[in-house]
C-alpha cells in the first residue's frame, strides 16, 4: 500500500500536464510553470507534500506534452497527450500508468490506471475564466477510494506577465533624444503570435510579431520593419531591421517584467545613419 500511495503523487502530474493544452480558444498560455496552491486543496485519502511544495514545468510538442514535476524530494518527468489516445508512462517507484483524456465542454475529462487496476482515477481538469487557475477534480478508486480537489496557480512569467496594458513611466526613461508626451503599448499573445497596439505621438499603430524566432514584417509609415524575436528565460529578446527609401537601422533589444508583474522594462541598442542610439523604456502597467 506505501507504494501504490506514493504512486498516487506521481500520477497528479500526468493529469495536471494534460490540462495544460485545453484553455479556452485564443489563450495567450499553453505551456508554464504551475505551483499548488496548498490552501485550496484537498489531496482526500493521499497524503500530499509535506511542505506543500509541487511545481509542474509544461512544455508543448504537437500534440505531446512534457511535464517537469518537482518537489524538495525528487524531480519526475513525463509524457502524454491530450487527443484521447492512450499513452503509457513508467512510474518511478514502479509500475506503469496509462490513461486518456478527451474535452468534453471545455473541460478536460479522462482516467488514469495505474499497475493493471491498483488505483483508477476519474478526472476533470477545469481553469479559471482567467486561466490563473488550474482545478482537477478526481475520484479514486481501487486499493483506495476517496475524492481529491487539486489547485494550482500559474506562475506570472513570460506571456502572462507580459500581456496587458503598460503606460510610460518618464521620470525612469531614456529614449536618447527627445521624450514623447505620448507613450503607450498594449500587449497580447495567442500561442506564438504577438500583438502589440503602440500609442504615440506619432499615431497609433497595430504591429503583429512573433516569439519563436520566426520573421514577422510589418509597414510603417515610409519604412518597412523586419523582426525576429525569441524568448531566453522570461526574456523576450528581438532584433528588427527598419528600410527606408534612403536607409536603414538596426535595433535589438531585450524586454522583461519585474517579478511582482507590475514593471516592464525595454532596453534598446540600435545603429542608425546618424551612429548608435541606446534607449531605455520603463513602463507601468495600468
Amino acid at each position: 500500500m506505501k507504494t501504490v500511495m506514493s504512486l498516487c503523487l506521481s500520477a497528479l502530474v500526468c493529469a495536471a500536464m494534460v490540462a495544460a493544452q485545453p484553455l479556452p480558444a485564443g489563450s495567450a498560455q499553453r505551456d508554464g510553470t504551475w505551483k499548488l496552491v496548498p490552501d485550496k486543496s484537498d489531496f482526500g485519502p493521499q497524503h500530499g507534500p509535506d511542505d506543500g511544495n509541487l511545481v509542474l514545468k509544461v512544455k508543448t510538442n504537437g500534440p505531446e506534452f512534457e511535464i517537469e514535476q518537482i518537489t524538495t524530494e525528487r524531480t519526475e518527468r513525463y509524457v502524454f497527450r491530450t487527443d484521447g489516445k492512450d499513452m503509457t508512462n513508467p512510474l518511478p517507484d514502479g509500475g506503469e500508468l496509462k490513461g486518456h483524456y478527451s474535452l468534453e465542454n471545455g473541460v478536460l475529462v479522462g482516467e488514469l490506471n495505474i499497475n493493471d487496476g491498483a488505483l483508477v482515477f476519474k478526472d476533470r481538469i477545469s481553469y479559471s475564466a482567467n486561466g490563473r487557475f488550474m482545478t482537477l477534480d478526481r475520484e479514486i478508486s481501487g486499493q483506495m477510494a476517496g475524492k481529491m480537489k487539486i489547485v494550482l496557480e500559474r506562475e506570472q512569467t513570460g506571456h502572462a506577465a507580459m500581456a496587458g496594458t503598460w503606460k510610460l513611466d518618464r521620470e525612469k526613461s531614456d529614449f536618447g533624444g527627445p521624450m514623447p508626451e505620448k507613450y503607450q503599448a498594449v500587449l497580447a499573445f495567442d500561442g506564438h503570435a504577438c500583438s502589440l497596439r503602440q500609442i504615440t505621438d506619432e499615431g497609433d499603430y497595430n504591429l503583429k510579431f512573433r516569439d519563436d524566432g520566426e520573421e514577422t514584417t510589418n509597414q510603417l509609415p515610409d519604412m518597412t520593419m523586419k523582426s525576429r524575436m525569441h524568448w531566453e528565460d522570461d526574456v523576450l529578446v528581438g532584433s528588427h531591421v527598419y528600410t527606408g527609401a534612403n536607409f536603414e537601422m538596426t535595433f535589438t533589444d531585450r524586454t522583461l517584467v519585474s517579478p511582482d508583474g507590475k514593471v516592464l522594462t525595454i532596453d534598446r541598442v540600435g545603429q542608425t545613419p546618424k551612429g548608435e542610439r541606446k534607449i531605455h523604456i520603463v513602463m507601468v502597467r495600468e
